[in-house]
């Protein structure tokens, strides 16, 4: 089979096309793709490409992020809603085109793609997430469809008339397109507290327009508005309708209502009813996550972060994982809590790579806890979105941190371009201080050129090149080795977060043994249940003979008798300590080693050798437990604990 491979020529999709490509060939399928993009319409050459082909595969990556557009139902329940993004026009009119000759189509699409179905007829749509396990389920997806030869061929497609009353029923669905209704005269006037000319348009441009059922729901709705606005009559009258109907929605607009004065534990009561009135999984998900903001607006963070781990343990929620791990995020914001931050953030950047916001603000928080590569690591992933000024100027600060000086000034330099007034103070500072890599580059360029008008170039501009090509080679190299590490951390954040999040009842049962540690230390764990904390200690008795004080002289250089006969035996005690919180199955501990000395004339106390402090993550059987472990020093550890 021959395949024409449409896709983005973007550097940030480079890695993730070739795999692509690399999957198809190793499987026989020729593949062949189209030109960069020099205009906007498809050349002939691509056209003859397309049309040789036996099928057109599209990979549509996200491009430029865009301003959500929130439907009515997002806005009537208020609903945390998650960046959308462009995707490649190229690309598009090229699947245009296959369409247009009839050509069979697959389209893999990155999640997070805006209203991708709307743009592409029925082809084969396989949803995917860039990391690895969301990359290899598409592949799997992709092979199957080849294999049983279910591709669509897009032929041009019949319309249907429909009915009034079909017209009707879809209505309910997608509201906007009915009639053309004022929908956005209407929030325009919302949004501008102008709930009086909103109250005006919905009863003269909307309301006899709608059928019985969304009536009903926009008639709770503008009275929920106008409670907002200052009518606490209004109130009385939506709680009669909740006693009469027991709806979902009239519960769910008396428990915003609520929010909005601060009674969060009334808010809660009545997002309870939603959830036991909820009809689907998203409106089950949508109440547990206003109930969880109500115990942490409350400061109930215990209480509220339960609710949403009951939640993720509900296999029948996976779909809305995202949504929930979002919403842990922000109460772990709301709690000044940088360890859940940290770790709620890097699950749900798992799920929804593209939350660049999310995505700067966790690299933000990097930085700020002195973890330069980790904030690295994320910026650069946030710059292959989006050509933010402001993460030009901190990955900049980062390199920086990183004493990888070239790349640092590079960024710096790229900050400029996009006019952030910051980087222009500290790329001045570093030209000042340090680096000087591409000023330099600069001037060795224009050093050279003067060889062309016949000058001598002095033999110290060829030194200084290749001072700077060593320098660049040096950074690269370092940079290498510090991004592996870097991901291979993130990865654990990432199953430390899931850890976290699997309940168990018994933990504490299972753990109480000896495990090694460190290959070295047979150490017996005691658990605090109440705390949740537990507690592994050993000594480790060590004798060593030493010269006396006058045995040191005598075994100078040049001294007179031998050493042997004035050492003395002096004990080494070696106290290991490791005091952890464990939280389902996931914890955090510290280490630390002590060293006494006793057999000698003075008193010694004790020296601290080693402290640390690590994550820990449980494996399912209770036999191992892995930990990423951080010394003093900020050498990281990947290591394996196992049960004796």
């Amino acid at each position: 089979m021959k395949a024409f491979i449409g896709h983005s020529f973007d550097e940030k999709d480079e890695t993730l096309v070739d795999k692509i490509i690399s999957f198809l060939s190793q499987r026989e399928i020729q593949c062949e793709s189209g030109l960069k993009a020099q205009n906007k319409s498809v050349s002939e050459k691509v056209k003859q490409r397309i049309d040789r082909n036996d099928i057109f595969i599209g990979i549509f990556t996200v491009d430029k992020p865009i301003e959500c557009v929130r439907s009515l139902a997002d806005r009537i329940m208020r609903r945390t809603v998650l960046p959308d993004f462009t995707t490649s026009n190229w690309v598009i009119q090229e699947s245009g085109y296959a369409i247009g000759k009839g050509k069979s189509t697959i389209f893999l699409v990155e999640k997070g793609v805006y209203k991708f179905p709307e743009l592409q007829g029925d082809a084969e749509l396989i949803l995917f997430a860039r990391d690895k396990a969301g990359l290899n389920d598409a592949l799997l997806k992709l092979l199957d469809i080849l294999k049983t030869g279910k591709t669509v061929v897009g032929e041009p497609q019949t319309a249907t008339t429909q009915s009034g009353d079909t017209k009707k029923e879809n209505s309910d669905k997608d509201i906007e397109k009915q009639d053309k209704l004022p929908w956005n005269e209407l929030f325009d006037a919302h949004d501008a507290g102008k709930i009086v000319d909103a109250r005006k348009i919905y009863d003269e441009k909307i309301r006899s327009k709608l059928n019985e059922k969304m009536t009903k729901l926009w008639d709770i709705v503008l009275l929920r508005w106008e409670y907002c606005s200052g009518d606490a009559s209004v109130l009385t009258r939506l709680e009669e309708v909740a006693e009469k109907e027991q709806s979902f929605t009239v519960f769910w607009q008396i428990g915003i209502c609520h929010e909005f004065t601060n009674k969060y534990n009334e808010a809660r009561q009545n997002f309870t009813k939603c959830l036991q009135l909820a009809g689907t999984d998203l409106e089950k998900v949508d109440a547990t996550i206003r109930i969880a903001e109500c115990y942490s607006a409350n400061k109930e963070y215990p209480l509220a972060i339960n609710t949403l781990l009951d939640a993720l343990n509900n296999k029948g929620f996976q779909k809305h994982y995202g949504k929930i791990y979002k919403a842990l995020v922000e109460i772990a914001q709301e709690k000044e809590d940088g360890y859940l931050f940290t770790m709620f953030s890097e699950k749900t950047l798992d799920i929804n790579p593209v939350d660049t916001k999310l995505r700067f603000n966790l690299a933000y928080k990097y930085g700020n806890i002195d973890k330069p590569d980790l904030a690295t690591y994320h910026y650069k992933n946030l710059l292959k979105i989006e050509d933010d000024s402001m993460g030009l100027n901190n990955i900049a600060v980062e390199y920086d941190n990183l004493s990888i000086k070239t790349k640092s000034i590079s960024y710096f330099e790229k900050a400029v371009e996009n006019k952030n007034p910051l980087a222009h103070a500290n790329l001045a500072n570093r030209y000042i201080e340090q680096g000087f890599a591409e000023a330099a580059d600069a001037l060795l360029k224009k050093a050279d050129e003067l060889s062309k008008d016949g000058k001598d170039v002095h033999q110290n501009v060829g030194y200084s090149k290749n001072k700077l090509r060593l320098l660049r080679e040096e950074d690269e190299k370092k940079e290498k080795e510090i991004m592996a590490l870097a991901e291979q951390k993130q990865k654990f954040r990432v199953k430390h977060a899931e850890a976290y999040c699997l309940k168990h009842q018994e933990l504490q049962n299972e753990l109480a043994d000896i495990w090694m540690i460190k290959n070295a230390w047979n150490i017996k764990f005691t658990f605090d249940k109440g705390k949740n904390t537990f507690v592994g200690q050993d000594l480790i008795e060590k004798e060593e003979s030493i010269p006396s004080g006058l045995g040191i002289l005598l075994s100078a250089p040049y001294g007179l008798g031998t050493p042997e006969a004035s050492k003395i035996k002096i004990c080494k005690i070696r106290k290991i300590r490791i005091e952890g919180v464990l939280y389902n199955f996931s914890g955090n501990y510290s280490l630390t080693i002590t060293e006494e000395k006793k057999g000698v004339a003075s008193y010694e106390k004790p020296e601290e050798v080693y402290s640390a402090n690590g994550l820990l993550i449980i494996n399912g059987d209770f036999k191992r437990i892995d930990v990423m472990e951080e010394d003093s020093k900020k050498q990281c550890y990947f290591e394996k604990w196992d049960k004796q």
